[in-house]
């Protein structure tokens, strides 16, 4: 989804833009929308009155919503 919504904010904008791909697998944010997309930055997953606050973009974005899911599972707001 970010690649469809990557395309379609650099057709439509009037500036330089670069879509940064990768080969490896990696999970389909399926609930991502456009408007997230055009920020740059979003949080996919979380509360504001976190206990840890995990950052991560690209390939490791998956890799952070499983440490979130396990953390929570441990009781730790993520």
């Amino acid at each position: 989804n970010e690649v469809k919504f990557g395309y379609k904010t650099a057709l439509n904008s009037n500036y330089p833009t670069i879509l940064s791909l990768t080969r490896q697998k990696v999970q389909n944010l399926s609930k991502l929308t456009g408007k997230q997309s055009e920020k740059g930055a979003y949080a996919i997953f979380g509360d504001s009155t976190a206990d840890v606050v995990i950052y991560s973009s690209g390939s490791e974005v998956g890799l952070a919503l499983n440490v979130a899911k396990r953390l929570l599972e441990n009781n730790v707001k993520v």
